[in-house]
């Protein structure tokens, strides 16, 4: 598969960033894990499932990218008549299983984020790790828009080919 090693190196830098990031979220939240008990619902437990589904998306992103010809795994997420069985797969848990997933994670986060705003919002371990979880949903629903723009764009390049084909 044709690709730079300019860009496999940036690729590979924007996953070390990632995997840093989160690895410092992840134990930050270990070790605030008993700070969240106060709170009315489990929002550190919320907070833990989407970290997770941010590494699931970047394994299936990666895997997409292995598998395609396509300049990104982006693109190849628009082709909805993939060849490969694996890129079928791949493209479809991402369609049918990721993306409803991030829409149901994320409005059971903003549950979570208006009770504890709402309710106890001196149950965070500190204010900013509200602040954070604050901007976590936003992240989450900018996640959202972009998935549901890239699924409208998939659509509508489907529909296209179904109308000439």
């Amino acid at each position: 598969m044709p690709s730079s090693d300019t860009a496999e190196q940036s690729v590979l830098s924007k996953d070390a960033v990632l995997v840093a990031a989160l690895a410092y979220l992840v134990f930050d939240l270990f070790n605030t894990w008993d700070g969240f008990r106060e709170c009315p619902s489990p929002i550190h437990k919320w907070l833990l499932g989407s970290y997770l589904i941010v590494i699931t998306m970047r394994l299936i992103s990666i895997g997409v990218s292995l598998m395609t010809y396509a300049k990104s795994s982006t693109h190849a997420l628009l082709d909805l008549r993939q060849k490969s069985r694996g890129l079928r797969v791949l493209v479809s848990l991402t369609w049918w299983v990721i993306v409803p997933l991030i829409l149901m994670w994320t409005a059971m986060g903003t549950k979570f984020t208006w009770q504890v705003l709402t309710q106890k919002p001196d149950c965070m371990p500190s204010p900013l790790h509200l602040l954070f979880v604050i901007l976590w949903q936003l992240v989450c629903y900018a996640w959202l828009l972009f998935y549901c723009g890239l699924g409208a764009m998939a659509w509508f390049l489907e529909r296209r080919l179904r109308r000439t084909g």
